[in-house]
């Protein structure tokens, strides 16, 4: 009984001791590391720091292309002096040379296009001189020494027209007698309309 008494006590003694000891040996400070480097020094007495921006005494040059695109050389190295005028980097010129080809086609149809409109109005043009010089043709005849073989042409097709009509009636008068046959009066008066026509014409 005594013996536990003592136990927990020297139990629990220890436990803090324990403790104590842990927290004052986290709390100790590591001594400083030397640096890996030595740190950069002036050579000067005195020296002046501050913050800023340090620029070219020509002010900045903005260099941009006036149409984007991937570079695909770069003449100037560092270090190297250029002039007004030197190219300093070359940009990949495969999809304006594709418009400039789309343009070119499609100029040129327009050009065909053109050239086919204008011999179109040609055409046009000679149609309508060919038209007036029929015309001119047209409204000068007939002439005098036209007139006598037309009218001779005409006094013919009247006569073969009286001529027609007559054997159309006695094929029609003999039709009822059986002495001719429908066929026959069908095939004179398709002859004479044929006439008429001929001497409508002639006229």
């Amino acid at each position: 009984m005594k013996l536990r008494r003592l136990i927990l006590p020297a139990l629990s003694v220890a436990g803090m001791g324990f403790s104590v000891a842990t927290v004052r040996g986290l709390m100790k400070s590591e001594p400083d590391r030397p640096p890996a480097t030595a740190p950069a020094r002036s050579p000067f007495r005195k020296t002046l720091a501050g913050a800023g921006l340090v620029e070219p005494a020509s002010e900045f040059v903005a260099v941009a292309p006036q149409r984007s695109g991937v570079a695909v050389e770069a003449s100037p190295r560092p270090g190297d002096r250029v002039r007004r005028g030197d190219v300093l980097f070359r940009l990949d010129a495969r999809a304006a040379e594709a418009a400039a080809r789309v343009r070119e086609a499609e100029l040129a149809a327009r050009r065909a296009d053109r050239e086919a409109r204008a011999a179109e109005v040609d055409r046009a043009v000679a149609a309508v001189a060919e038209a007036d010089a029929r015309l001119a043709r047209v409204k000068a005849a007939p002439r005098a020494e036209e007139l006598p073989p037309l009218e001779a042409r005409v006094a013919e097709l009247e006569r073969w027209v009286a001529d027609d009509d007559d054997r159309v009636a006695r094929a029609e008068r003999l039709l009822p007698t059986g002495a001719a046959v429908e066929r026959d009066v069908v095939s004179a008066r398709a002859a004479a309309e044929a006439r008429r026509a001929q001497l409508a014409q002639a006229r």
